[in-house]
């Protein structure tokens, strides 16, 4: 992404591919006040309906909750009106670090829990936890979401080589993707 926040090439291709190019995007931003005004009766319209039908009332807990998801949903659209769709982009990219990690060790913490070492787990998780939130309390006023993103990141790689470290004790041999010895 640049800094004066144009869609990187590598978005726009994929936008481009599901049929959201350039002139889409500008008929969209051209259509936000339409879309815009007529959030308010449309959603209005929805959650009479949504709250009314009993499979979907039990989504709703209040009439506070559902003034909640109004609001979030019309936020929603407006964000999908606007076609600023790059705004979130390097977030993914910084939270994928942290799940690539997670993925590199693999069905860890599943194997230690069927090899009854719980409380390590329950550890591993209560240590990745806190320092997501340490991080998220230094990070987020100074960085925003983006801040958040890396607290979060930073949590899963820590959490990842807490399993992995723990798997290779109990275990005998590592479980990284890559692997290690090669059983004879």
């Amino acid at each position: 992404m640049t800094a004066n926040g144009s869609v990187s090439r590598d978005l726009s291709d994929r936008l481009d591919f599901v049929g959201l190019g350039k002139a889409e995007r500008e008929a969209l931003r051209q259509a936000k006040p339409v879309i815009t005004a007529s959030l308010d009766s449309a959603l209005e319209t929805f959650y009479k309906k949504a709250t009314a039908h009993p499979v979907t009332s039990k989504f709703f807990s209040s009439d506070a909750h559902v003034k909640s998801a109004k609001s979030r949903q019309a936020k929603h659209w407006e964000t999908i009106a606007s076609a600023d769709f790059d705004a979130g982009y390097g977030v993914m990219f910084i939270l994928a670090i942290g799940l690539l990690a997670r993925a590199a060790v693999g069905p860890a913490e599943r194997l230690l829990n069927m090899l009854g070492e719980r409380r390590q787990c329950a550890f591993v998780y209560a240590a990745a936890f806190a320092i997501n939130l340490a991080l998220c309390a230094i990070l987020i006023p100074h960085l925003g979401i983006e801040g958040a993103a890396v607290a979060t990141s930073t949590a899963l790689v820590a959490e990842s080589i807490m399993f992995y470290c723990v798997a290779k004790r109990r275990l005998g041999f590592p479980i990284f993707f890559l692997g290690g010895r090669k059983p004879a």
